[in-house]
């Protein structure tokens, strides 16, 4: 909440003529604040002074896309002057912001990229205006795809930016929007094995993939680690345990682009049996 109201500052709004309405209340005038981003093509009117982003709701059924107006971008740009104008050189320009949440494995991918000069952030324990001043110095921003990643819209011009999806087979429309508020270098690289998970709540499972090892430049001879193994199981054995479901969708696509992993994971017997686990 504190965060929030520095937040509020700093655009100028007067944070001590806003009160919790805690008790039924009548009011004379009520004034309702437009949308200005928005998922349904249906309820915004393209016109001029509007922006519009291309996207799709996941890599296999089609969406209109999301779109956000000139307003929008007025309120990034306000913040991102605040920004500058109180700028703080750091040394270190390379940042992991970590997610934290139903996360199985990102401790591991974490560490990975601390080993590649990322300094690992935990943002929710950093007041707002140090976030800021983060943000403004990071030319490599590293996370998981979810609420931490659309801080992108903070970051420099041109600033590389890696992102996770949480499933492989889905791509968060937001996220792709956002990417689009400025001008960024963006990657998404699979890591994921979340063939458990709803697009939304998780759990969510990670590993250091093949294909974030190919991005730096890493020997891929030993495509899968033990404790690639491990995390998997893991994940695997609490998403049963509270009654998740297979994703159908998240499923067949690891089977297609993940075959030796899963006949590796058969041949692992120590391991199956140390998680109690039948793997098909």
């Amino acid at each position: 909440m504190k965060n929030f109201s520095r937040l509020l500052e700093i655009l100028e709004v007067d944070v001590n003529k806003l009160y919790p309405i805690t008790k039924p209340v009548k009011f004379k005038n009520i004034i309702l604040p437009d949308e200005s981003f928005f998922l349904d093509k249906s309820k915004f009117h393209v016109g001029e002074g509007n922006f519009t982003v291309d996207g799709t709701w996941d890599n296999f059924d089609g969406n209109d896309g999301s779109y956000f107006t000139r307003e929008y971008l007025d309120t990034v740009a306000q913040l991102r002057a605040h920004i500058q104008k109180n700028f703080s050189p750091l040394s270190q320009k390379k940042f992991y912001f970590f997610h934290g949440k139903e996360n199985a494995g990102e401790e591991r991918i974490a560490r990975y990229f601390q080993s590649k000069g990322y300094e690992i952030l935990r943002p929710e324990l950093i007041p707002i205006d140090e976030q800021l001043n983060l943000f403004a110095n990071c030319e490599n921003f590293a996370s998981l795809c979810g609420s931490v990643s659309h801080n992108v819209i903070f970051l420099p011009d041109n600033a590389n930016v890696i992102l996770i999806p949480r499933r492989a087979a889905y791509l968060n429309i937001y996220q792709q929007a956002l990417n689009h508020v400025h001008n960024l270098d963006c990657y998404y690289i699979d890591s994921a094995f979340s063939i458990f998970s709803p697009k939304w709540t998780g759990p969510f499972c990670y590993i250091v993939s093949e294909n974030l090892k190919k991005y730096f430049g890493d020997d891929v001879t030993e495509k899968y680690t033990e404790e690639d193994f491990e995390t998997f199981l893991a994940y695997v054995r609490y998403a049963k345990a509270v009654g998740l479901q297979e994703n159908p969708q998240e499923l067949e696509y690891l089977k297609n682009i993940l075959p030796e992993f899963m006949e590796q994971l058969r041949t692992k017997t120590d391991l199956i049996q140390k998680f109690g686990i039948t793997v098909n």
